[in-house]
């Protein structure tokens, strides 16, 4: 979604950002006032009612799995990085019972959002 550069920022650094950075960053598509979150909403709606339902669900579909993909890559990585690098410092007593709870975290994050 953004580049190498600015995800290895916003990973390392873990600053907060705005929503006019996220729009920036092409993280959302829009910014909108609350009062007026509804109308923008019924606006696209009224777009998308154009285009035929099975088009629009098939599309986000394979976009959603495909995020869904890279997403298990990722946590599996970072899993392996977590492991390799506790193991090398000795880690701390505890981190067995950290990842059981972090493994239980992602499969229920995963089961309540079917992207």
């Amino acid at each position: 979604i953004v580049g190498f550069a600015k995800a290895k920022e916003m990973m390392f650094l873990g600053e907060r950002f705005d929503a006019e950075d996220a729009l920036r960053l092409g993280l959302i598509n829009k910014v909108v006032e609350p009062q007026s979150l509804m109308s923008e909403a019924m606006k696209m709606a009224e777009k998308l009612v154009h285009f035929h339902p099975d088009a629009l669900r098939f599309s986000k579909k394979i976009i959603n799995q495909h995020v869904r993909n890279e997403l298990d890559s990722i946590l599996e990585q970072e899993q392996e990085a977590i492991l390799a690098s506790l193991a090398a410092t000795g880690g701390p007593p505890n981190v067995g019972k950290w990842m059981k709870k972090k493994e239980a975290w992602v499969k229920d994050v995963k089961s309540k959002s079917k992207l």
